[in-house]
């Protein structure tokens, strides 16, 4: 009876293990950001996603130009793993030019997305990237120095498990620098690609408000016509009608607004009229305008640029200053040149200061070590400052400063945060974007700094590549105290060296440089001077050189720079305490300036050229006079065809004025308005902003004494005559006006002889004598006529003369391609389609595939009979006859209308499948080929018997459903009971039905239209019935329910027997 038990349990286990289904395997696909440049001007990043049948990438891109003066625009070529062009997608805004994907227009900025699908097969893409330029008329294009090509590679989708609870380990490499921890791809906290550390320039570039723009650049708006180029607001001087001058306007105000002035009397001093002004309305900071005005010389024109300046930046400034009275400040005088020269300083500011404005607003503070057992009998009322705009609080600063005996150690990191905090203190906002100054004198290198707790690489710091993100500070105003890390006694560098976040700090000067980092982050600007540095020679600290470099690296460095050296810097090293009160006055130059070491850039125009020397005076108005070392100077460059002025310093009211004399080129046409000048420009403050400010471009012609009337045919859209419908000749009658009536004056002959050019008889010009040219006929095929100038005097006549246009009438027709349905559209292997003009066999189009709806349209049709021929049949379809576009001309004549067999409604044209062949092979369990069976296959309009085999072949067979039916067996062989069914689609494709005995495939396959499959046939066993088509499935499932009845049956017997044993 055990035994019986255990084979019991044992058929019920096998019946439930049968019946479980298999797992199922979900799949996740995670899609990763690329960065590949990440410029302040251009940022560009890819991402891929790997499809069933296809890879595809995404190329995101922004782009800025960095100056307001100058357009850009990008190029990309994307090319395969063999380097050949791939197919560009269509993108808004941009076109394919000579393998590269360009945008169309020129912009100051613009962000777009390019989406590549490709095939399964290419893995890899590479992306060529550059950039044209464009500022004024001139071009410069591939600005990027990158020539090397980015590789795109396609990302591999991530798989996961459902039925899984695996996790990749994180994989830990320790990095070679000590501890850092690098997270490989397998890790679950792996988010996209490892982001690369900001080079010197992007780290420069983020400092974006240390370079803010003070002003918004008033663009000059201009037109280009028939007559030339030259100013929309325009003023002329009184009496002069061959000069155009821009008028002038105000920052801030919309592009229409001009001040709309249009003539004054340039023979009289005027310093009023026509400026651009930027700042505020009513006090502005700057003044500048330019204009021409005749001569004697008909061709000749004298140029003035004015540039006048103030004495206070609005909206207003704020300034602290920041003074060193450490323990060595007592040596040598120091602290007394110190206190003296910031006396002399506040003496000159309060010439300039108004208790009753906010222009001008200053605060101090005094640093040393912090120490209170050095500094005990200092109070915070002494060393700090708050901004003030009265003059009299000013004075506090030096009689303070004066009064504080010199000690202690100098934690110059403590002292830039406080004077930041006098610039940042809320109490002192008064909801002004005020431009902030921070002026430093100190005598020595720090040596105390804060405890640092956070950093990371950024190779633009000093002493060590390393920029320290935070420290233990402290709150304010009770900051911590300062620490010497790892300094011995007053050393400046550390004799061990700290490592925070894997970075190395071996310096105050790293502390203390990451602070002023910050500092000029926020947009403060840095000035310092250093007084009498000096360094031990032992090489127990850092040397001269190095303290110095550590230094001047605390100021700002200077917009315009162009190396890294010391007067990169807003620096100076005072060897002498005697230069402190001309560098005090300096920084007050600097304060008061509107303009500060300013340059202008003034090209010529292309068609004149300067006569004689430029020059630049200042103008007597009241103002004080420059000095030798404020004086501006003037060069000429690039071959006399540009004229520069440099050390532009303007405060007060103080104004230059630049004049100089150009003449108009030979070939100027008369009547032709010519720019006088290329972009010209000014940067008002090139070392502390990016400003650039467009002056206003005057616009000058000459007017030549013969009236001679040039005419012109001008054939427009006819590809030089490529369909012959032109004429032989033409005639232009040029007339003239009596006062009552048009009077023919002369008729002239144009043809191809004569290039379809002549000019007419000179006639009497002046205002008062008024023309105007004819073209009698209409030639059929073209629009009729059009004169680019309805009636003119000699004063007003089009530059280049009167052009007639013929413009050719060109239509479309559209036309569908369907599958053999006559209404299926093709989807991936599409027709293509050539046009000619019937009897010359001129091409009109070519290669021209439907859309997604099957419609073709064929373009720039001309009036005459033309052919459309199918050049490209899709595989395994055949070719459809070729029909017939007649083009007529309409009624009226202004449009042309295409016909096919004399309908105007759109022709639809087919294209028949080729028949199919079906191929069967017959086998055995063991892939062995079979012989002796019977098959039928039926279909639309088919039905045919093959017998014997092993290979059986069917032709002729057309789209639809199909049949094939064993209706005998090989000897042996179980018969196949069900059908084998399939089905043959217009478009060639070829669906089979699941089959337990079936396998194959079919379609097109490369024209040939062909199916194959594989039947294979069961040997009959002896005793057993044959399949009648279940699956295994279902045979498995029939066994298990028998053994569980069985073992059902067997238990009951068990227990009745059991019982009557009992």
């Amino acid at each position: 009876m055990k035994k019986l038990n255990l084979f019991m349990i044992f058929v019920m286990l096998l019946s439930l293990v049968i019946s479980l289904a298999p797992l199922v395997t979900t799949v996740h696909a995670e899609t990763l950001e690329h960065e590949l440049i990440d410029e302040k001007f251009l940022k560009l990043s890819y991402s891929s996603e790997s499809k069933k049948n296809s890879n595809e990438w995404h190329l995101n891109f922004k782009r800025r130009s960095e100056t307001t003066d100058t357009e850009q625009r990008l190029k990309f070529k994307l090319t395969d793993e063999k380097d050949q062009v791939v197919a560009y997608p269509h993108v808004k805004h941009m076109e394919a030019k000579e393998d590269w994907l360009v945008e169309k227009e020129f912009s100051m900025e613009t962000e777009d997305q390019i989406t590549i699908e490709l095939s399964k097969s290419v893995k890899k893409l590479n992306l060529y990237v550059q950039m044209d330029q464009q500022k004024g008329d001139e071009l410069e294009e591939n600005i990027l120095d990158r020539k090397k090509s980015f590789t795109l590679a396609a990302e591999e989708v991530a798989e996961k498990q459902e039925s899984s609870e695996k996790q990749a380990d994180t994989k830990e490499t320790s990095s070679s620098k000590g501890g850092a921890k690098e997270q490989t791809g397998e890790s679950k906290e792996f988010i996209g690609p490892k982001q690369s550390k900001a080079s010197p320039q992007a780290a420069r570039a983020n400092m974006n408000l240390m370079y803010k723009p003070l002003y918004t650049n008033k663009k000059a708006q201009y037109k280009k016509d028939a007559s030339g180029e030259y100013p929309i607001y325009a003023w002329q001087p009184d009496g002069q009608t061959h000069v155009k001058n821009h008028q002038g306007g105000s920052e801030g105000t919309p592009i229409t607004s001009w001040d709309g002035e249009t003539s004054w009397d340039v023979t009289r001093e005027n310093y009023t009229s026509s400026y651009i002004k930027y700042g505020e309305a009513s006090n502005p900071n700057l003044w500048m305008r330019k204009y021409a005005q005749q001569t004697d010389k008909k061709d000749e024109f004298k140029v003035k640029l004015n540039v006048r300046g103030n004495t206070i930046f609005k909206p207003g400034v704020d300034v602290v200053f920041l003074l060193d009275n450490t323990g060595s400040m007592s040596d040598r005088g120091r602290k007394k040149a110190a206190v003296d020269a910031v006396k002399e300083i506040v003496k000159n500011l309060k010439k300039v200061g108004d208790p009753n404005s906010n222009a001008i607003r200053v605060g101090a503070h005094v640093f040393a070590s912090y120490d209170k057992s050095l500094e005990n009998d200092w109070s915070r009322s002494d060393t700090h400052h708050k901004l003030s705009n009265k003059p009299a609080d000013w004075d506090k600063i030096a009689t303070s400063y004066s009064a504080l005996i010199p000690t202690g150690l100098t934690f110059t990191q403590r002292g830039l945060q406080e004077a930041a905090d006098i610039l940042n203190d809320p109490a002192s906002d008064i909801g002004e974007e005020r431009h902030k100054l921070l002026f430093m004198l100190t005598d020595g290198a720090p040596n105390s700094s804060w405890k640092p707790l956070t950093a990371e690489p950024n190779s633009s710091l000093y002493f060590d590549k390393t920029l320290i993100t935070s420290f233990d500070m402290g709150v304010a105003p009770n900051y911590n105290k300062g620490l010497s890390l790892g300094a011995t006694g007053i050393n400046i560098r550390f004799t061990d060296k700290l490592t925070v976040d894997n970075q190395i700090i071996s310096s105050h000067l790293t502390t203390t440089n990451s602070t002023a980092y910050e500092l000029k982050r926020q947009g403060i600007e840095i000035h310092s001077i250093a007084v009498q540095i000096s360094a031990p020679s032992d090489g127990s600290d850092h040397n001269v050189y190095e303290v110095l470099e550590g230094m001047y690296k605390t100021a700002t460095k200077k917009a315009n720079a162009t190396g890294d050296t010391q007067n990169d810097y807003f620096f100076y090293h005072s060897k002498y305490t005697s230069d402190l009160t001309k560098q005090f006055d300096e920084w007050y130059q600097t304060i008061i300036r509107t303009v500060d070491k300013g340059k202008i850039i003034d090209p010529l125009g292309d068609m004149v050229e300067l006569v004689g020397e430029p020059k630049v005076t200042q103008v007597s108005n009241g103002a004080p006079y420059f000095d030798t070392e404020t004086k501006p100077a003037i060069k000429k460059t690039n071959n006399d065809r540009q004229i520069e002025v440099e050390n532009i310093n303007l405060t007060g009211g103080q104004e230059i004025e630049v004049e100089y004399t150009i003449r108009l080129k030979p070939e100027a046409v008369s009547n032709q308005w010519y720019p006088a000048n290329k972009t010209t420009t000014l940067a008002p403050t090139p070392e502390r902003t990016n400003d650039l400010l467009e002056f206003g471009i005057p616009s000058v012609r000459v007017q030549l004494e013969d009236f001679v009337i040039p005419v012109e045919k001008v054939w427009a859209g006819d590809d030089n005559d490529y369909w012959g419908l032109r004429p032989n000749s033409v005639n232009a009658v040029l007339q003239k006006w009596d006062g009552s009536a048009w009077k023919d004056v002369e008729t002239k002959t144009l043809n191809a002889g004569n290039n379809w050019k002549s000019e007419f008889s000179p006639v009497e010009g002046g205002a008062d004598h008024k023309y105007r040219v004819l073209e009698t006929l209409r030639k059929k095929g073209y629009k009729q006529a059009r004169v680019n100038q309805e009636s003119f005097t000699s004063e007003d006549l089009v530059a280049g003369g009167i052009k007639i246009t013929n413009e050719m009438l060109k239509g479309e027709y559209k036309f569908f391609k369907f599958l053999e349905d006559g209404a299926t559209p093709f989807t991936n292997d599409l027709p293509k389609f050539t046009v000619r003009q019937k009897g010359t066999n001129k091409l009109l189009a070519q290669d021209l595939e439907p859309n997604s709806a099957g419609q073709v349209t064929v373009s720039d049709l001309p009036m005459g009979d033309f052919i459309v021929e199918e050049t490209y049949v899709p595989l395994g379809f055949k070719k459809m006859p070729f029909f017939e576009i007649k083009v007529t001309e309409n009624n009226p004549p202004t449009s042309l209308v295409a016909k096919v067999n004399d309908s105007t409604e759109a022709y639809k044209a087919t294209n028949i499948l080729n028949d199919f062949s079906l191929q069967v092979e017959k086998k055995d369990a063991e892939n062995k080929a079979l012989s002796g069976a019977t098959f039928n296959l039926k279909g639309p309009s088919y039905e045919r018997t093959e017998v014997t085999g092993p290979t059986f072949n069917f032709s002729g067979l057309k789209a639809g459903s199909y049949e094939l039916i064993e209706t005998k067996a090989p000897d042996e062989y179980s018969i196949i009971q069900e059908p084998i069914r399939f089905t043959i689609k217009q478009d060639g494709k070829v669906e089979i039905s699941p089959h337990p005995n079936v396998s194959g495939s079919g379609g097109i396959n490369g024209g040939a239209n062909t199916i194959n499959l594989k039947v294979t046939n069961n040997k009959a066993k002896a005793g057993v019935l044959p399949s009648t088509g279940g699956k295994t499935s279902q045979v498995l499932l029939l066994v298990a329910t028998g053994l569980v009845v069985s073992g059902i049956c067997l238990g009951s017997f068990y227990l009745i027997h059991s019982r009557r044993e009992g």
